[in-house]
């Protein structure tokens, strides 16, 4: 009877270790582990060019929004110089025309 018992358990224990989980992915793969092995590691190829193409397509729109950025800082300055220009141009047209009134006033005091 123990003889029996003994027989048993240990054919319970090949069943759970043919039956037991995968260690890749605790699936159930008792019948091929080779092609299991050879499958989780297409699974796992996939999942790294996976990861790979995001990274990549974060550093490309990393990359457009500084590009973005940069543009918008130059039009920025732009626009500012071209206020500066305009103020200037103004400040020049307000001299000359002051100029120009003194020297009709000279003119005519002469």
């Amino acid at each position: 009877m123990e003889r029996f018992r003994l027989q048993e358990m240990e054919d319970q224990e090949r069943y759970r270790a043919d039956q037991s989980p995968c260690t890749v992915c605790c699936c159930f793969c008792s019948s091929d582990k080779i092609l299991c092995k050879s499958l989780h590691f297409r699974i796992n190829a996939l999942v790294e060019q996976e990861v790979k193409r995001r990274l990549f397509e974060e550093r490309v729109q990393r990359e457009k929004e500084r590009r973005m950025e940069r543009e918008r800082e130059k039009q920025e300055r732009e626009q500012e110089l071209a206020k500066i220009r305009k103020a200037h141009d103004k400040e020049l047209q307000r001299l000359k025309e002051k100029y120009e009134a003194r020297c009709v006033s000279v003119d005519k005091c002469l």
